[in-house]
This record gives C-alpha cells, sequence and structure tokens, in this order.
C-alpha cells in the first residue's frame, strides 16, 4: 500500500515521509501518490510555509531526485484516523479528485 512505482522506480512513500521529518523543517507530513497525474504529493504540518529551494536542498542529501514530491500542502493539522494516526486514505482521496 505504501509502496508505488513511479518513473519505473519502487518507492516507499514511508521512506519520503522519514527524509522530510528528519531535514526538522515540517512538524508531520504524509506522502500519498497521485495515480492519475503521476506525482508524489507531500501534506505536511509546519508552523509557516516551506521555502521549497531550501527544503529541495535539505531532503536531497536524503532522497534521489525521482523521489522528491513535485507538490506540497500545508496543513494546519493533519487529519487523524481513531487510532490517532494520520489518515491516509484522506490524503488519497484528495489527490484523486
Amino acid at each position: 500500500d505504501s509502496q508505488i512505482k513511479h518513473n519505473g522506480y519502487r518507492i516507499e512513500l514511508g521512506e519520503i515521509e522519514n527524509a522530510v521529518l528528519g531535514s526538522k523543517m515540517v512538524d508531520n507530513c504524509c506522502a500519498v501518490y497521485d495515480f492519475t497525474n503521476k506525482k508524489i504529493v507531500l501534506y505536511y504540518q509546519a508552523p509557516e510555509e516551506l521555502n521549497l529551494s531550501a527544503f529541495r536542498k535539505a531532503v536531497s542529501d536524503k532522497l534521489p531526485r525521482y523521489m522528491l514530491p513535485t507538490k506540497y500542502f500545508r496543513e494546519e493539522s493533519l487529519k487523524q484516523n481513531a487510532s490517532g494516526k494520520i489518515d491516509r486514505s484522506y490524503y488519497k482521496g484528495i489527490t484523486n479528485e
């Protein structure tokens, strides 16, 4: 479920999330794949909008270019399911609309 194929590469979305969280530029995040537009989308929780060039520079040490998200959306707080985890199905539904 969290493994996708993008541009011929198998990618674990969790790897992207770990690299993003490791940058310390966001408080929380959720990476999903937009199958319609063939793009990796990152929903993130942070006090302010990301400076995308600084962000890409920070995570490019940990991720190859093909794993970098291409769309970014800041959320005040990420939606959670009943068990308190990020509601990934909610974010997948947004990207497929």
